[in-house]
């Protein structure tokens, strides 16, 4: 057997019979013939493997893994070497299934297991009631630790072990629950411990694992999705989830299978982990046809990065680039490409420092606030990573523009910290300029599309040439307002708060000479504008230039493509259209990944 399928037989505790998958035809005698999926019905130990194209008994294989019986007896094409011999295979199945080989690995299986009872319960039937009760509490501790974990709740919480959250949630139950206080009372202290909680959870981890497993093995493909990054302790840690659709009724799911600690994020590391995780849930690499990561290079680096790594094994995965990642890439493009943008953020962010992380200086806005206006929201955070979650923030500073400089003022009065006052000086000289005014205006209107777009794509149910659909109707909204009379209507509106807010009016910038090796005969020697409303025109239409063709570079990739055709190509064939070209792309995108 290949080495994937080996371990696949070995690590599983059911067989594999996959659905849905086209068997290889051969010629055997004077005929082509393959393997029936009908077979997997009548004979249930049947393991088929897909690289070899044989079938193994998986009733022998596990009683001699678990080392239930010994390896000697047995059918070496049943156990080790693999059955295809299609023609008699019938035959052959009978015969194994009646033979004493495969009659003992049930018998040592299924049959003693569960016919054989405990010599305790045996001698005495106290014994076996007092088990009974015993385990009927151990299920309470099993709930209770599952509720908290559920809830995300601490287990211990700030007590000690005797007063923590976990042991008073099962002290409720005994409320109600005689017999659970009688078992606490006795001193079940190993099932109380943190080793036990441990245990617990593991088990329930690994059943909430194989759920996941049993439930992907009903749909024909899946998609995997990873992402890396480093914890508070300092580590690397990896998160994988899973991408399937249920055929019964088209719903999308992503599970999250889990977090896995790595010595490093190499793309190496980061391949072994995806084999490692698809091994356990018994999963095959070929069912594969979506790969979504960061841009990273370690993931999607054309030379060896995870996604060019998996697409050797498997060409029909295809990759595409995150599309949450892809937009925040793009907008933080366009902003830091805009001088009046980009300044503006950064005092945006100093404002919301010196508001958020200052009990005393919060306390002075709200008092402010509630004075002056009490039907505006608070302050938002800006975040300092994701671009896509700014308007908000950028929208609540505008709405407490005039709150915002009178705290200034209170806090410089009562400050005795110098750097302190310099940063709340500087932030309060720049909200009294037009130029920061024209930029929060200017940054809230961009990022208000694109922050539009960012939840759109969020929603799990959307596929990838919708995403990428959506993302070009986002285009033509930015397309929308690169005008005239849209800039008219923004510097209008601009114009009215700064009359109301007694900001200092826009100035002209000073007149600068053009580098003498720029300038010719037919040029102008200087770069200087009519007024200062045509200056800001300009900035204008480059912020929205800038954000148009981020977006566009960032959402044009390989992978998107394929995906738009592949579902055209669907549609058209639903619909008994023309898809010649759709398949025709299709095929090629495959053969050269």
């Amino acid at each position: 057997m290949a080495t994937f399928e080996a371990k696949l037989l070995v690590v599983s505790d059911t067989p594999h019979q996959p659905a849905g998958f086209k068997f290889p035809r051969r010629e055997i005698g004077k005929q082509h013939r393959s393997f029936q999926p009908i077979w997997f019905s009548k004979w249930k130990w049947l393991h088929y493997s897909e690289s070899d194209d044989k079938v193994f008994c998986h009733t022998c294989v596990k009683a001699v893994r678990d080392f239930k019986r010994s390896s000697k007896n047995a059918e070496e094409a049943f156990l080790t070497r693999g059955y295809n011999n299609w023609m008699a295979a019938t035959d052959a199945f009978r015969k194994h299934e009646s033979s004493d080989c495969h009659a003992q690995s049930v018998e040592k299986l299924y049959t003693l297991p569960s016919t054989t009872k405990d010599i305790g319960e045996t001698l005495s039937t106290l014994h076996a009631q007092e088990k009974l009760q015993n385990r009927q509490c151990l299920l309470k501790v099993f709930s209770a630790l599952r509720f908290l974990s559920r809830q995300c709740c601490a287990i211990r919480g700030d007590a000690d072990e005797n007063d923590c959250n976990f042991v008073q949630l099962l002290k409720l139950c005994g409320e109600s629950d005689i017999k659970l206080q009688e078992w606490m009372i006795k001193g079940r202290d190993k099932y109380l411990c943190h080793e036990a909680q441990n245990e617990m959870l593991k088990i329930m981890a690994l059943k909430v694992l194989k759920d996941i497993g049993l439930c992907l093995h009903k749909s024909p493909f899946y998609t995997i999705m990873a992402d890396e990054t480093t914890d508070k302790t300092n580590k690397e840690q990896v998160t994988l989830v899973l991408r399937w659709m249920d055929d019964s009724n088209f719903e999308v799911h992503e599970e999250f299978i889990g977090l896995y600690e790595v010595e490093s994020i190499t793309s190496d590391s980061i391949v072994s982990v995806v084999k490692d995780t698809l091994i356990r849930l018994n999963l095959s690499l070929s069912k594969a046809r979506g790969q979504c990561y960061d841009g990273a290079s370690n993931m999607s680096g054309i030379r060896n990065g995870v996604a060019t790594q998996l697409c050797k094994e498997e060409p029909r995965a295809v990759y595409t680039h995150c599309y949450g990642h892809a937009l925040n890439l793009a907008v933080s493009d366009a902003i830091k490409g805009s001088k009046v943008m980009k300044s503006c953020l950064d005092t945006a962010y100093e404002i919301t420092k010196l508001i958020k992380y200052s009990p005393r200086r919060e306390a002075i806005f709200h008092a402010l606030k509630n004075e002056l206006s009490p039907s505006t929201c608070g302050i938002r955070v800006l975040c300092p990573t994701r671009w896509t979650v700014r308007a908000e923030s950028l929208a609540s500073i505008l709405s407490n523009y005039s709150v915002l400089r009178a705290t200034w003022d209170d806090c410089i009065a009562v400050c005795r910290d110098t750097e302190l006052v310099a940063r709340i000086n500087g932030v309060s000289s720049q909200m009294n300029k037009f130029d920061f005014l024209f930029g929060l205006e200017l940054a809230e209107t961009v990022l208000r599309i694109s922050d539009n777009l960012s939840k759109t794509l969020q929603h799990k149910e959307y596929s990838a040439a919708e995403g990428q659909e959506i993302s070009s109707l986002t285009v033509k909204t930015l397309e929308s307002i690169r005008n005239e009379s849209s800039f008219d209507m923004l510097w209008d509106k601009i114009e009215l708060r700064r009359q109301a807010l007694e900001v200092d009016p826009p100035v002209i910038g000073r007149k600068r000479k053009e580098p003498q090796r720029y300038c010719s005969a037919t040029t102008y020697p200087g770069d200087h504008f009519e007024s200062a409303k045509h200056s800001y025109r300009q900035q204008y239409f480059e912020a929205i230039d800038l954000a148009i063709h981020c977006i566009r570079s960032r959402f044009e990739q390989p992978g998107y493509e394929v995906y738009k055709n592949l579902e055209q190509l669907i549609t058209k064939a639903v619909t008994q259209n023309s898809f010649d070209y759709e398949l025709k792309y299709v095929l090629n995108s495959t053969e050269t990944m």
